[in-house]
Parts: C-alpha cells; sequence; structure tokens
C-alpha cells in the first residue's frame, strides 16, 4: 500500500472518528456516576482502571460479547485500546478518542501495524 493511500485513508480515519468521538462524548456526558464508582470497586479489572475512560463506554452490567485489548505501535511505545462488541470492533487512543473502526475493507491492526500486549479484559458471563 503506498504512503499517499495511507495519509488519505488516516485523514478520513481522524474525520470520522472525530465526529463519532463528539457524539459519544455527549452520550456519555449524561451517564450517572455511580456506575462509574461500580466499575472502579473491582479491583480484578486493573485494565478498566488502567483506561478509566472505558467506564463511559462499557456497561459492565450489560456487556456480554465485550472484550478489550492492548496493542502497541511494532515502532514506538504508542498504545491503542481496543474494544470488541460481537462483529464491532472499535481503536481508541489511550485517551479514549476514537482512532479506527475495522470494517469489512479495513483492519485497524494490520494497518497501522500493531503488536498486541498481552494485555485483556473479557466481559464476566452469567
Amino acid at each position: 500500500m503506498n504512503s499517499y493511500f495511507k495519509f488519505f485513508a488516516t485523514v478520513i480515519v481522524f474525520f470520522i472518528g472525530g465526529i463519532v468521538s463528539i457524539h459519544a462524548q455527549e452520550k456519555s456526558n449524561t451517564m450517572d456516576s455511580k456506575h462509574e464508582v461500580d466499575m472502579a470497586d473491582n479491583k480484578e479489572d486493573q485494565l478498566l482502571q488502567d483506561y478509566s475512560w472505558l467506564q463511559k463506554i462499557i456497561d459492565q452490567k450489560d456487556c456480554q460479547g465485550h472484550q478489550v485489548s492492548v496493542y502497541k505501535m511494532k515502532k514506538g511505545d504508542t498504545k491503542f485500546v481496543f474494544v470488541d462488541e460481537g462483529f464491532k470492533r472499535v481503536m481508541y487512543d489511550e485517551s479514549g478518542n476514537i482512532y479506527c473502526t475495522n470494517s469489512d475493507e479495513l483492519d485497524c491492526v494490520q494497518f497501522y501495524e500493531l503488536a498486541p500486549t498481552g494485555d485483556k479484559w473479557y466481559c464476566a458471563t452469567e
């Protein structure tokens, strides 16, 4: 894939991600703080504590099928957090901004040449 196409695709992803991120932020502002406290109390979920913004996008009481995994750039220390919900996979930067969304034509891990760190969280199923 040539570098011009990668640049163009990245610009589109940032533009779309910014729009979705604004909408998600507006939606998350309506969540109650009690839910955030409930998630933070569970010491076993270190990944959710390390990336506290995950509390705004994952409802631990209704999260069946959710998985969180951390990847990093193969060259460098920049990390990204992936949230999988069934067939939907969204890549966030460390601050919680949407960076990329997988589609039939785009695999974010391959596109950005990422490697797994081994840090994962799975929703507890009942």
